[in-house]
């Protein structure tokens, strides 16, 4: 006899002839105690891309390595790795990231370690041992996210004074892009998002806002996951008139440091000049003044 998906359980009792209908009511019975048991850790997993994880289930009974078979499979009828008296056997594409821990065998925990998860193991897995009394310990529900990267913004001049605005970012699960003007208004339904997948399965978003620019303005574009995180990058666009006002003085200062470095350069050189022809030859000597100085000297 075989009691099988009983609620979230899973018994199998095998029996002789005769005392069929009173152990069929004794599996019942023992099924509606135990069904859906929550003696593991966790059945809800939230894992972040490339990192490892491992999943628990309890069995309820004691295992033994040499004689238990012991299956991992995902809900999509999916083998991950069977386990058959102590030997591995792991299937792609788990091949290379997956061990089944058998250290908790002697309290009935199986745990298995995967390495360097992705957006594919995102999934409902469970636990399966061939037993002759089994309850099934339920799903572990996994759930690989990866946190959506930094905004990377650009602009496009269109003439006119009209500007499209870019913001792309990368992440997963999907999650939605915010536009807010300078005074918080809400600009979110005028942008236009575009979504394409990467090679690791992640959603790369772009999001495009048409603005027209006059005066003093800003932009910022906000994507925010399901834990509350958020990313965003600020669009900033000056004053027109008080730019053109700010490089007008600039102008105006260099012109007139250079108006003053080169009144100092022309005075320093007249000065430099009028010093050269006030001073006497160096070879020169004072002729006597007067003949009779002459002889007397002599």
């Amino acid at each position: 006899m075989e009691c099988s998906d009983i609620g979230y359980a899973t018994l199998a009792c095998y029996h002789p002839g005769g005392e069929m209908q009173r152990r069929m009511i004794a599996c019942l019975c023992l099924a509606s105690v135990l069904t859906f048991s929550s003696g593991y850790p966790r059945n809800m997993y939230d894992a972040v891309i490339h990192q490892d994880v491992t999943l628990s289930w309890n069995t309820l009974s004691e295992l033994d390595l040499k004689n238990d078979a012991v299956a991992i499979r995902s809900t999509e009828d999916a083998d991950v790795i069977h386990l058959v008296k102590g030997r591995p056997e792991v299937f792609p594409p788990f091949d290379g990231r997956v061990q089944l821990l058998t250290d908790g065998f002697p309290s009935g925990l199986v745990a298995l370690k995967m390495d360097n998860v992705s957006i594919q193991d995102s999934g409902v897995y469970m636990c399966l041992v061939d037993k002759p009394l089994y309850i099934h310990p339920g799903l572990c529900h996994l759930k690989v996210r990866a946190p959506w990267s930094a905004v990377r913004k650009t602009n496009k001049s269109m003439g006119g004074g009209m500007y499209s605005l870019f913001c792309e970012t990368e992440g997963y699960p999907l999650a939605p892009v915010v536009w807010t003007g300078g005074r918080g208004q809400n600009l979110t339904d005028w942008a236009e998002l575009t979504t394409s997948i990467t090679s690791e399965q992640l959603i790369s978003v772009v999001s495009r806002l048409n603005v027209s620019i006059s005066s003093s303005s800003s932009y910022t574009c906000t994507v925010t996951d399901d834990r509350g995180v958020s990313q965003h990058a600020t669009f900033d666009f000056p004053d027109k008139e008080k730019s053109r006002n700010h490089y007008l003085f600039l102008i105006a200062a260099v012109l007139l440091v250079g108006v003053v470095v080169m009144l100092l350069f022309r005075y320093d050189k007249l000065s430099h000049r009028d010093g050269t022809e006030a001073q006497p030859s160096s070879g020169s000597s004072r002729a006597p003044q007067n003949p009779e100085d002459h002889g007397r000297a002599l």
